[in-house]
């Protein structure tokens, strides 16, 4: 009885022991662990941001309209590192919103040289080019483009407005057309939410004289963007196309509360207000477009 008592005693020691071997093996491991872990993190941070990371930020800059922030950044970033293709083409996209256009091409130039393939660097040049008055060029980076990956509904969405420039530029007829409304389907069939194909949709179809389509498309796309002003007032025209002139301007109305600088919006209610015959009001309005088209 003794003997079985001191075994079960000794047992429960060597249990004790062990246990608490672990616990202070495992605290130890821990505490090191997170030591290490701490001294890492602070390496790390001592680290030179790389241009990778760079490039990044320079781009959430773009996303919030903040260029100048991100044609600092990645003008840095291709300072330290210039065989980097993303922040040339990051650099490419923040000239381009800073209106050089020029340097917006030789950056994307510079993308390309070190990857031929890059469709961003594709489409950056191509609406550089168009900006310059380059459409023809323009069409063809951007053919490039969409033959790389043709999955990539920005990509159709971008050819879309500048076979639409064409269009309107040149005066090119319903073939022209035909050949937006080809691009925005495309865009739409991978993404039917895709604002910048459904606005050029509705350009094509105002252009070709389908008011019914226009203003259908137009309501599709205030669906997703109800304060784009753009929209509003290819919304208002094709009222007007429609002859349902109150609508036209109500929707030109809707454009200047949301930015009172809108040329087209101004020009879409002074359309409207002669069409309902309130000619000095449409007079006053055509007086605030030419205002604004002096600043």
């Amino acid at each position: 009885m003794k003997k079985s008592y001191f075994i079960i005693i000794l047992m429960l020691a060597l249990i004790t022991v062990v246990v608490g071997a672990t616990y202070f093996g495992l605290w130890r491991y821990t505490d090191n662990s997170e030591k290490q872990a701490n001294e890492t993190k602070q390496r790390e941070s001592d680290k030179p941001e790389n241009a990778t990371k760079m490039a990044k930020r320079a781009q959430a800059f773009i996303d919030i309209s903040d260029f100048k922030g991100a044609l600092d950044l990645s003008t840095k970033a291709v300072a330290i590192d210039d065989k980097n293709a993303n922040a040339w083409v990051t650099l490419s996209s923040a000239n381009y919103w800073m209106g050089d256009y020029k340097d917006a091409v030789e950056a994307a130039n510079k993308a390309l040289a070190l990857d031929a393939k890059s469709v961003e660097a594709l489409k950056m040049k191509a609406l550089a080019q168009l900006a310059q008055g380059s459409r023809t060029d323009a069409l063809k980076t951007i053919n490039k483009a969409t033959k790389i990956n043709g999955k990539d509904a920005g990509l159709w969405a971008e050819k879309s407005g500048i076979l639409l420039a064409n269009v309107l530029q040149s005066g090119e007829g319903s073939a022209g057309n035909q050949e937006v409304l080809e691009a925005c389907d495309k865009a739409l069939a991978l993404d039917s939410k895709n604002i910048t194909a459904l606005s050029n949709k509705v350009a094509a179809l105002l252009n070709s004289g389908d008011s019914p389509k226009a203003n259908e498309v137009a309501d599709e796309a205030l669906a997703i963007d109800p304060k784009n002003t753009y929209i509003l007032t290819m919304k208002s025209d094709a009222m007007l196309g429609l002859g349902k002139f109150e609508e036209a301007l109500a929707a030109a109305d809707k454009a200047i509360k949301l930015n009172p600088d809108d040329q087209g919006a101004w020009s879409a209610k002074s359309a409207a207000l002669a069409k309902l015959s309130r000619d000095d009001e449409a007079n006053a309005a055509q007086t605030k477009v030419n205002e604004l088209m002096k600043l």
